[in-house]
């Protein structure tokens, strides 16, 4: 990332907050995007998730969703 990029992103922001998780296929994952959802929708956000399937390419997910200038990122790994 550009060191120019996170002071250009809080200048911009959208109302859009990421939210990227491993899988679909867990109940925690589903579990946590609801309660995600409920908070950020509550607050006038809107959620763009992104699904990493545990791989490297997730900087690749993530500069592109920097492209939609969101609000703020959410990340959950292990």
């Amino acid at each position: 990332m550009c060191p120019t990029q996170p002071r250009a992103l809080a200048s911009a922001r959208g109302h859009s907050v990421v939210v990227l998780i491993p899988l679909l296929s867990k109940n925690l994952f589903v579990d946590l995007l609801e309660a995600v959802h409920r908070v950020l929708h509550s607050a006038g956000y809107q959620i763009l998730i992104g699904v990493t399937h545990y791989q490297p390419e997730e900087e690749a997910l993530v500069s592109s969703y920097l492209a939609h200038r969101p609000a703020g990122f959410f990340t959950h790994w292990f």
